[in-house]
């Protein structure tokens, strides 16, 4: 029997609890009171589930972020000040907030994990298993997708490499008192343009150090050229760089360089029937792009597990720790693996050196060099033509199997090669080459001498190697607050004075040999804008449009001769600074006492202001 007052357990019989001293109702249940429930004695407030809570933290973050985006975008400072950094402040603390939220869901889960694993193992295996095989899956679809994102950029970062090459090899000649087609003030505005064109290019992750890389060298070639001493302590090629590579990733890669050195050997023997130079000097220059690059493939770095990571990036210095690059020496066949590649590369590089400095024999050089590179060739899976160029008559001159092969699809496509008046932008080379132009003119396929292969043209034409497109941004009109009748005055935009002068760098060439010189530019090395109108020498002016952009056309007859130069302008703000970007193009044509010619002329320019 139990007391009904404070549940002590009491004899029979007895008439008041020792316990409590209260009176014992020998009438009562002989079962203990059930203690109350604390929910039925206290009210204790529930915290939601955590599922509930993260997902208010969620919205309550987008929804802060959609007001921060207005009040950023505003043109009140006052208000960007004031109410900006008290959003700022509410949104760390709802972020921090919801961290905690999600570490405890995490922490929690893993703990039930470890004790259903521990009382059923054949479970807890088999979430391992498809978490396991999940991570995996994962990985390898990132890590390909960062691999292919390699190949659509690789190609023009190689192409303003290779102007960088051209550029030290003529340095080079300057400096040792050789023959030169430009000056070494010349060196230095070409690869300043390289410089502002490796900035455009948007590289992938695992090409950022190899672009780095190479804007480092070029910068160190405007710097040395400026100077014009100590050209000998300028590096050779950009150094080492990091890349990040599986075996396949590496071979595929190696097999990609090795079809593009064989490649070379078709327009070699093209630029020494011609006896042109300049050619083999770019055929020169991106053999050794070749070579650096192939560098990089050996010493590789296999991502293993967790590709996804971020690359190490020694840019800025080249400072890259000892021991972190190791040679792999990838393969492509049982004979051909990247160590024999670049000694057949330096060997073909050697023998284009000798033609382009006119060295004796340098023909029958470079033909037994290619010999040597059999093995190479075969592994590349390139089909030549075989050793040497075969010459026919006069009338029907035979090609190379590359060049013929590019003469014939232009015509299959109705297209016509050569001619002038073609107008090229956008162009990451100075080089020039055979041009087919089709579709009446509107489009163009350029095939270079040395083989880089261009499209491009009014609106709808394919594209192909080009530069991305200078995007200008524009500012936005500003309104004026009503005043006291409650009428709003006509909108006033706000336009940007462009107004000063302009020092720019051009990197152009043409088509005649021996042509170079910048003096045929509308705008050389200054421009000058008053008015938000640009002026020419003749004092001709040309509009500013509200969305910085401007074109300069100017036509030039004489003696039976037409030529037009045309200029075209992007103005924008960077840093604080006006800059402007651009392209140039001289073409025309005719005949000068009893001599006809065609000149064509392409490339691109950049600069600041300098004055206002």
């Amino acid at each position: 029997m139990f007391c009904i007052h404070c549940g002590n357990k009491v004899l029979k019989d007895t008439r008041f609890c020792s316990k409590c001293g209260e009176a014992v109702n020998t009438n009562s249940s002989q079962e203990p009171p059930k203690k109350p429930k604390p929910e039925e004695t206290t009210s204790v407030a529930k915290r939601p589930p955590a599922a509930r809570r993260i997902s208010g933290l969620i919205l309550v973050n987008i929804f802060l972020s959609i007001i921060a985006a207005f009040i950023f975008s505003s043109n009140d400072p006052q208000l960007k000040n004031s109410a900006g950094s008290i959003l700022i402040i509410f949104l760390a603390f709802i972020n921090i907030w919801l961290l905690v939220e999600l570490l405890r869901v995490f922490f929690k889960s893993f703990v039930k994990f470890i004790r259903l694993s521990i009382k059923r193992p054949v479970v807890g295996i088999g979430l391992i298993a498809v978490v396991a095989a999940l991570t995996l899956t994962l990985n390898w679809a990132i890590g390909d997708y960062n691999y292919k994102q390699i190949k659509p950029n690789l190609g023009l970062v190689q192409d303003n490499l290779a102007e960088a090459f051209v550029a030290k090899s003529v340095g080079d000649a300057i400096k040792n008192g050789k023959s030169a087609p430009y000056s070494i003030q010349k060196v230095g505005q070409n690869t300043q343009t390289v410089s502002g064109n490796l900035a455009l290019i948007k590289s992938p992750s695992r090409l950022n150090d190899y672009k780095l890389a190479a804007g480092d060298w070029v910068d160190e070639i405007v710097t040395f050229s400026k100077e014009q001493k100590n050209w000998d302590a300028l590096a050779q090629d950009p150094g080492p760089f990091t890349l990040k590579l599986t075996n396949g990733q590496a071979q595929s890669l190696l097999k990609e360089s090795a079809e593009k050195i064989a490649s070379l050997k078709d327009y070699g023997d093209d630029a020494i029937a011609r006896g042109d130079r300049e050619a083999m000097r770019y055929v020169a220059a991106k053999l050794q792009v070749q070579n650096h690059w192939l560098e990089g493939i050996d010493q590789s770095q296999d991502p293993s597990f967790f590709s996804l990571g971020i690359n190490p990036v020694y840019a800025l210095g080249r400072k890259i720790p000892v021991g972190t690059l190791k040679r792999r020496n990838p393969c492509i066949s049982k004979t051909v693996c990247a160590d024999n590649i670049k000694r057949i590369t330096q060997g073909v590089y050697r023998s284009a050196l000798g033609y382009m400095v006119g060295e004796k024999d340098a023909n029958g050089s470079w033909d037994n060099t290619w010999k040597d590179a059999a093995p190479l060739i075969e592994a590349s899976g390139f089909s030549t033509g075989g050793t040497g160029i075969t010459q026919g008559d006069e009338e029907k001159p035979k090609y190379p199997p590359a060049v013929q092969a590019f003469i014939s699809n232009c015509g299959a496509k109705g297209g016509t090669i050569g001619g002038t008046g073609t107008v090229k932008e956008r162009m990451p080379t100075t080089e020039d080459g055979r041009t087919c132009k089709y579709q009446g003119g509107a489009c163009w396929d350029m095939l270079t001498y040395s083989g880089s292969r261009y499209m491009g043209g009014n609106p709808g034409c394919p594209e192909q190697g080009l530069l991305p497109k200078i995007t200008v941004p524009t500012e936005k009109p500003t309104t004026n607050p009503p005043n006291n009748n409650g009428n709003n005055p006509p909108v006033v935009p706000r336009v940007t004075s462009w107004d000063g002068v302009y020092n720019i760098n051009a990197n152009v060439g043409c088509n005649v040999p021996g042509i170079w010189s910048s003096g045929l530019l509308p705008s050389a090395t200054r421009i000058t804008v008053k008015g938000n109108r640009v002026y020419d020498a003749q004092g001709g002016s040309y509009p500013i449009n509200s969305s910085g952009q401007a074109r300069m056309v100017i036509n030039i007859n004489f003696s039976g001769a037409s030529i037009q130069a045309v200029q075209t302008y992007a103005f924008y703000q960077s840093g604080g600074q006006a800059q402007v970007k651009g392209n140039i193009t001289v073409s025309g044509g005719g005949s000068v006492e009893g001599q006809s010619f065609s000149l064509n002329c392409s490339g691109s320019y950049s600069g600041q202001r300098v004055s206002s």
